[in-house]
């Protein structure tokens, strides 16, 4: 299914089921989220990050509960609210599908492969450089608007709604000055200290313009949006 510039798909896929899934687990949930930015000059498309994750459920209730909680339980997935709740009802619809299934009665358990791709067009007149930063930057400003957006919902007062904007605001700043780079070799192996996964080679990182740390490009967001500072040297 796609819409606009993501395109996500659920699927069953028996291979996914780990050897050593203890007794009584019902379900695992494989998630598979790359960003990709299709070149202008040329028929491929530049991978800036792919990231796997796995979920084992001991019950199918307590699969539907956090499958139905969002994709946002990983740090390293910066979605819209938008497209998150339209991939969640359809990974749930999918897993009550694969229920009724009587093919799937006997099953050790239900295993549902999920994929998320986060795609970018790079424009006629748009460098390479260039459609890479907006890939991450056009993410990041759709979660601060339904961030913004969160705040009017939930009633808060006008003075919390307006510490919200300058907050945004430096946000927003923060993200024209990055920087957007394969990873050095010299990051290689270490964890990034938002999510705590470790960089792999060939993925885009976004290093602070202050001091040159470097992060996830999709971690980059929650580091600002949390503190708005560099989690290793505190530099802002």
């Amino acid at each position: 299914m796609e819409d606009g510039r993501y395109v996500y798909s659920c699927r069953q896929d028996d291979s996914i089921i780990p050897d050593n899934l203890p007794e009584g687990y019902k379900g695992v949930v494989n998630l598979w989220f790359r960003r990709e930015v299709e070149r202008a000059c040329c028929d491929d498309v530049l991978v800036l990050d792919s990231y796997r994750e796995q979920r084992v459920f001991s019950k199918v209730e307590n699969m539907e509960m956090v499958l139905g909680s969002g994709l946002s339980l990983s740090t390293r997935v910066t979605l819209p609210r938008r497209i998150e709740d339209l991939i969640t009802e359809k990974l749930l619809s999918f897993a009550n599908s694969m229920l009724k299934n009587p093919k799937n009665t006997d099953k050790k358990a239900l295993p549902i492969a999920v994929e998320v791709v986060v795609r970018t067009l790079q424009g006629s007149m748009e460098n390479e450089q260039e459609a890479i930063a907006r890939s991450f930057t056009e993410s990041a400003e759709a979660v601060l608007t339904d961030f913004l957006q969160a705040i009017i919902e939930e009633d808060h007062p006008e003075e919390d709604y307006q510490e919200a904007l300058e907050h945004v605001s430096a946000v927003r700043s923060k993200f024209k000055a990055v920087e957007y780079i394969t990873v050095p070799d010299s990051y290689l192996g270490k964890h990034c200290m938002f999510c705590n996964d470790k960089f792999s080679k060939g993925v885009f990182v976004a290093r602070m313009p202050v001091c040159s740390h470097v992060y996830h490009g999709d971690c980059f967001l929650g580091v600002l949006v949390l503190g708005e500072s560099c989690r290793i040297c505190l530099a802002s």
